[in-house]
């Protein structure tokens, strides 16, 4: 048994950034999609990924083989991937949340708008 196999015996299994960054994006976008419908959505999001975070930091430290090196550049792809896919739920949420007793239909496009250059404005 030589050392390189006696490491390989004991070495963890690797830590996949792309895999959790993925993860990550998966739980907001789920909470955001169905923070319309359920009220308590974002909160069980945020639970969510702050679960995903410790999990993943205990895992990385105690259990895991020295990871790749990374840049940020797969982050920040990750971040501007996640804006993308936030920017239709602001008008989704008015389009599911609307009732004709407090919202025209000549209001929508504007309201639209305002939302979307809203989101825009915050990244």
């Amino acid at each position: 048994l030589t050392q390189d196999e006696f490491n390989q015996l004991h070495a963890g299994p690797p830590f996949s950034l792309p895999f959790r960054v993925a993860s990550v994006v998966n739980m907001v976008v789920s909470s955001m999609v169905f923070a319309p419908l359920l009220p308590c959505a974002a909160f069980c999001g945020a639970v969510g990924v702050s679960l995903m975070f410790w999990a993943d930091k205990i895992f990385l430290l105690h259990f895991a083989s020295a990871p790749h090196w990374y840049n940020e550049v797969l982050v920040r792809r990750g971040v501007k991937a996640l804006v993308i896919l936030l920017a239709p739920v602001c008008p989704l949420m008015l389009l599911m949340l609307r009732t004709p007793a407090n919202l025209s239909a000549w209001e929508v496009p504007r309201l639209l708008v305002d939302c979307v250059l809203e989101t825009v404005e915050v990244w």
